[in-house]
């Protein structure tokens, strides 16, 4: 449940960071995502250190998914990893 809740919370808050900085929201270069915020520095640098803190968090919890699927694989011995893949 936790790494479905960051891969919400993580593009919301780069959004915000962006969109309330004031700056260009180009997604790939392809078109440009509209800015619904007004201009909020405070709210901006808020919502950075959310993603930031939120980055480090993912990080943990890919690690932490990563390692229990291999312990499924390699001490359990059950199919976790193999259906995964």
């Amino acid at each position: 449940m936790l790494l479905y809740a960051l891969m919400i919370l993580m593009p919301l808050a780069g959004y915000t960071t962006s969109a309330a900085g004031g700056r260009d929201l180009p997604w790939f270069g392809l078109f440009e995502w509209p800015n619904l915020l007004p201009l909020d520095r405070p709210l901006a640098r808020a919502a950075a250190e959310v993603h930031e803190y939120g980055a480090y968090c993912l990080y943990a919890v890919v690690s932490l998914h990563i390692l229990a699927a291999l312990w499924h694989h390699f001490f359990r011995k059950d199919e976790v990893l193999r259906r995964m893949l």
